[in-house]
């Protein structure tokens, strides 16, 4: 089921913060880290491209609204989610910039 997302923080290139409209004006705040994806992370040896990864989502859905798909929770309680931009899905566009590790 899809839900609108807006996006209140952007932690790291694949998890951010939101708010979910549920219906009626319910909104939950969630934690989304993005399904089936591993982007660079903020710490540690590979920092330098974690942070250039985090300012190219900030930059692309840092306040927006998105559009996201969960699958399921995480043991860390964050949603798993497919998430769309414009119809575009971000797994795939920080896939073509290289922001992705390889499996």
């Amino acid at each position: 089921m899809l839900h609108n997302c807006k996006v209140t923080r952007v932690v790291d290139a694949d998890t951010f913060k939101g708010t979910v409209c549920l219906d009626f004006g319910v909104t939950i705040a969630v934690t989304v880290r993005l399904f089936d994806c591993d982007a660079w992370e903020v710490t540690g040896k590979d920092k330098k491209r974690g942070e250039e990864a985090k300012e190219y989502v900030e930059g692309l859905i840092g306040g927006a609204n998105v559009i996201i798909d969960p699958h399921k929770q995480d043991s860390f309680g964050r949603w798993l989610c497919e998430v769309l931009i414009k119809g575009r899905s971000l797994n795939s566009i920080l896939g073509e910039k290289g922001y992705l590790k390889s499996k």
